[in-house]
Parts: structure tokens; sequence; C-alpha cells
């Protein structure tokens, strides 16, 4: 719509926490090739993102398969009894810290670069979900060894990510705004432009009292919590190529590095 195009229709999607390339489509049959392509593993997707430690200076290839451990909260665990995945590997830059590693993806399973990360030892650094001690154990599920016993290690993770815990009180709701209520109140108001709209009477706000949502205030999620260093930055077809920079936290830090690799 900010381009002036209509009906445009998304040929790929991307996790929840990735950011990065997304492509869409202007027309209904290219979508339909373009979605096809990736289907059929026909397209070469690249991806970077930052792990801790130094990761190995020498391209890997990740064949382990991965099997969903919890439908309910998402989650998935290299295993047996999995589908077969294969995932490309070369680190792009090392700081003493931290390590830049490209990611091209051959299979397409749900969360299979940030699994297979796990699987070697180098977790996502901001990843929720694969780089938590308090889910996964002190081994964080290095090499497919956990430290608990799997319907644990699920029953953990929906506790630590349920929605009850951005639950507010009764003391929080009354004192704190929300950061979206903050941020609407901050912003000017481009009367041109919302004239013809109607603005917002508190005292007209009904609640239902059925609905759990209705009976409660939520926190908004920080920043922090709602993108992960994992960036999707190039994807390459049969007649099309497209790609993006690179985001800060790639280059940051990294340019004039000794440890770059070439």
């Amino acid at each position: 719509m900010e381009f002036g195009h209509r009906n445009v229709r998304s040929v790929h999607r991307l996790d929840r926490l990735t950011s990065g390339l997304m492509i869409f489509g202007k027309t209904l049959s290219h979508t339909q090739d373009m979605a096809e392509q990736i289907r059929d593993k026909r397209v070469e997707k690249e991806y970077v993102c930052r792990v801790a430690g130094e990761f190995p200076k020498e391209p890997l290839v990740c064949l382990e398969p991965i099997d969903i451990l919890s439908h309910k909260v998402g989650i998935c665990h290299v295993s047996e009894r999995g589908k077969a995945c294969e995932t490309h590997f070369e680190r792009a830059a090392f700081n003493g810290q931290y390590s830049i590693v490209k990611c091209r993806p051959v299979t397409g399973r749900m969360h299979q670069i940030r699994v297979h990360l796990q699987f070697l030892g180098f977790p996502i650094v901001n990843d929720p979900l694969y780089n938590s001690a308090e889910v996964w154990g002190p081994n964080k599920g290095k090499g497919g060894v956990y430290d608990k016993p799997l319907q644990q290690i699920a029953d953990d993770c929906i506790r630590l990510h349920n929605v009850e815990n951005y639950m507010m009180d009764d003391v929080e709701q009354a004192a704190v705004p929300s950061q979206q209520q903050q941020r609407l109140s901050e912003e000017p108001v481009d009367k041109k432009l919302r004239s013809d709209r109607p603005s917002f009477d508190p005292s007209k706000w009904v609640k239902h009292p059925p609905c759990y949502d209705c009976r409660h205030r939520f926190r908004d999620p920080v920043p922090d919590q709602l993108v992960m260093d994992l960036h999707a930055f190039h994807y390459k077809g049969e007649g099309w190529d497209y790609s993006v920079k690179w985001p800060d936290w790639a280059e940051s830090g990294f340019i004039g590095d000794t440890n770059k690799d070439k």
C-alpha cells in the first residue's frame, strides 16, 4: 500500500523473531511460481546470525534430523525420529566474543537454523527458546544431549513463555500506562490525515465479562523480546534474485576486526 501496490501476496514466511527479506508477488502467477520454487528446494536462501564464542573457521554442514517437541509452544529438537534436514554454515567474522555466521538452509524445517546451531553448541545469542539453560539445562542441548526429560523441557518452555507472565497486577494497571499508550500519547497527531476519524472516548469502553483478555491488562513486550540476531538477507531463484543489507549487529564491532574472515 505504501508503494502504490494492491493485492500483493506473500511468497514465503519468516519466523516471528527473524528479521530481513520478505518477498511479495504483485501477480498471482508470479507468487505461485516463486512459492513453488521454494517448496521444491530450487531457491538459494541465505541468513546471517550472531552466536556466542568462536565458531569453527572451516565451513561445515549439519545434517541432523529435526522433530517437533511440542506443538503447543512450537519448539523443536534434534531427534532420530525427525525429518531429514540440511544446513550449511560459514563463519564470516569473530571479534573475540561473538561470531557472525552465514547460514544456508537447504531444507525448510521449522526453526531449522536455530536448532542446528543449538546442536552445534553455538545457539543464537538472544534466542529465547534455544539458548536457555532454564529450559534445556546447563548443556543447552549441545550435541543433542538434554539434561532433563523431553516432557519436562516442553513443560518448562510453556511455563516460561506463558502469556500470564505478561499479566499486570492491580497496582501496575493503576499506575503504569503501557508502552503503546505512552507512544501514542507522545506522537503528534496529523489533523489533516485524521480529521475524519472519530477520536477515542474512554467512557465508551465496554468490557465483555466472559472475555479473558478484557478482564486483564498485559505488559507490552520490550523491543529486545520482539527480534533476535537472525536475519534473512538473500533469496535467489530461477529468474529472480533479491537481497537486503546486513543488520547493524552484524557489522558494528566487526569492522576493521583483524579476525574478520575473507
